[in-house]
């Protein structure tokens, strides 16, 4: 029985026909839109689908070279203008692998975020939370940093988008904005200012666009811009919630953290006023010649209050040994060998550090507590020792160092003198006071003690100038007020036994003001 074999392929005449009906079928067009979802995960894929996918170019994606070198070009000139402005500004940054590594992470993390948000819907590219990364960058690094980081944040986004021109400008303007507020907070409150501020940025960006290009109805405009409303809202909320972590991991010390450890119910604090009250006001006055010095420069006023306030935290320890804590008992130094007390006084800022660990204290003050003194020579032990006959040298009588490494350690350090110095001059007058600053400034110049901070020459005349204000204002003339009177008046007539003198006027036959005048018997402070 013969076997009956399958014919392949069809007629050539039935193949004919169907072509022919083929043809005469018009063609239909499908737009696809920008960001429009083709095939959504766990979808039984259709063959219309499937011809969508390939016709974008999903199934079989061209590299498009040319974008890819264009990109690439674009990040270079913004890493150049980043490089140069922290070379030319910044350094420091440059210098510390923690800040570095923390900038390039919050850029990356912002990248993921926007791979993540663009897919989902075509609006959603609104919603990442550019200006997060440019507010922490200004509150962290530096406010300059902050504006180029929003441009950056900004057109890489775009990029990712494919809506270069609008998220660039957006990204932009409400980082930078938020990046010139930020800058020394110092209340968590200001933070929904700064995302007001942001979000308001944001949205007269996006609306202003829109109806230049009127590309879009007017509730098509509303609600995207209602987006980037949100959108400038949560920037600021991630911001503020992840300062103090990133604060630590970057040891830069925040603004909110200064204030938390300046208020009088820091126990540290409380310890030095309870053990160490003479150290405790001395190091109150210095924190205001400092706050002014590092006012007048540029530096930042509340690092060195605070670092004024624990400079010499560590004369709790043994607190009786620095005479501005003897009071009447009497100067232990008397009985000392002169290297013995020299030793006294370096452990007062080994010990200071050392407390500082104790009690969690940021890196910052802690190195501006370990440099207040630099290498300072204790000229008083010193020469007691050469008077002595002892076989020194000059060496053995400075203090281990380092030497202040930023404006505020110098500034600190220069506050420091000033103050306890301006207890036992003689000459109070306005120039007695601005000649014995300029001394004080010119000795730390002469000995190489600012040769490692920033401080320009300038920046020593603003420094001089600020703290000879401060100290002239705290030894201010008084009216020396009469005593009271001892005789009994005429019957009928009141007794003055006040002093007089007590509201601050004078007289029309007072020609002068009598200054206070200093103890004749001081005693050189070993500060």
């Amino acid at each position: 029985m013969p076997r009956i074999r399958p014919r392949h392929g069809l007629r050539p005449e039935t193949e004919l026909k169907r072509q022919q009906a083929s043809n005469a079928v018009p063609p239909v067009f499908v737009t696809v839109a920008q960001g429009q979802t083709i095939i959504r995960y766990g979808d039984l894929v259709t063959p219309f689908q499937l011809e969508e996918a390939q016709a974008v170019g999903l199934l079989a994606p061209k590299t498009d070279w040319a974008r890819i070198m264009a990109v690439f070009m674009l990040v270079i000139i913004l890493f150049a203008v980043a490089l140069g402005y922290l070379m030319q500004f910044r350094p420091a940054i440059l210098r510390d692998p923690r800040q570095l590594a923390t900038l390039g992470g919050l850029m990356l993390g912002l990248l993921v975020v926007a791979k993540v948000f663009v897919p989902i819907n075509a609006n959603a590219q609104y919603l990442i939370p550019m200006a997060a990364v440019p507010l922490l960058v200004a509150a962290l690094m530096d406010t300059g940093l902050g504006i180029i980081v929003a441009l950056a944040v900004g057109l890489l986004t775009g990029i990712i988008a494919d809506n270069v021109l609008p998220l660039t400008l957006v990204g932009f303007l409400g980082g930078a904005i938020g990046s010139i507020y930020v800058h020394r907070l110092e209340r968590l409150g200001q933070w929904v200012t700064a995302g007001i501020l942001v979000a308001g940025a944001q949205f007269v960006t996006l609306i202003s666009l829109s109806l230049i290009e009127r590309h879009q109805s007017l509730d098509e405009i509303l609600a995207i811009g209602s987006l980037v409303l949100i959108s400038g809202l949560v920037s600021a909320l991630i911001a503020a919630g992840s300062l103090t972590f990133l604060g630590e991991i970057t040891r830069v010390i925040t603004p909110m953290k200064l204030l938390e450890l300046m208020t009088p119910n820091n126990p540290l604090l409380k310890r030095l006023m309870v053990s160490a009250p003479g150290t405790y006001n001395h190091s109150i006055v210095a924190a205001n010649l400092a706050e002014a010095a590092a006012e007048a420069v540029g530096a930042n006023p509340v690092l060195a209050r605070v670092g004024c306030y624990f400079h010499d935290i560590g004369k709790i320890r043994r607190p009786h040994f620095f005479v501005e804590n003897q009071a009447d008992i009497g100067n232990i130094h008397e009985n000392l060998s002169p290297t013995t007390s020299s030793d006294i006084l370096n452990a007062h800022v080994t010990e200071g550090v050392e407390l500082l660990k104790q009690y969690h204290f940021p890196t910052t003050i802690r190195e501006i507590v370990q440099q207040h003194q630099g290498t300072t020579v204790k000229r008083f032990f010193y020469r007691q020792a050469l008077e002595q006959g002892l076989e020194v040298r000059e060496e053995d009588f400075r203090y281990p160092g380092p030497r202040p490494r930023t404006k505020e350690a110098a500034i600190v350090m220069i506050a420091d003198t000033v103050e306890a110095s301006a207890r036992t001059l003689k000459d109070r007058s306005t120039e007695g006071i601005r000649d014995h600053v300029h001394r004080m400034v010119q000795g730390f110049v002469r000995d190489s003690q600012l040769d490692e901070c920033d401080l320009s020459f300038r920046d020593l005349n603003l420094v001089e100038e600020a703290m000879a204000n401060m100290v002239v204002s705290i030894y201010h003339a008084r009216i020396e007020y009469p005593a009271a009177v001892a005789e009994t008046s005429k019957a009928g007539a009141a007794v003055d036994a006040s002093g007089g003198g007590h509201d601050g006027t004078l007289d029309a036959e007072d020609k002068t003001i009598p200054l206070p005048r200093p103890s004749t018997h001081a005693r050189p402070s070993p500060s």
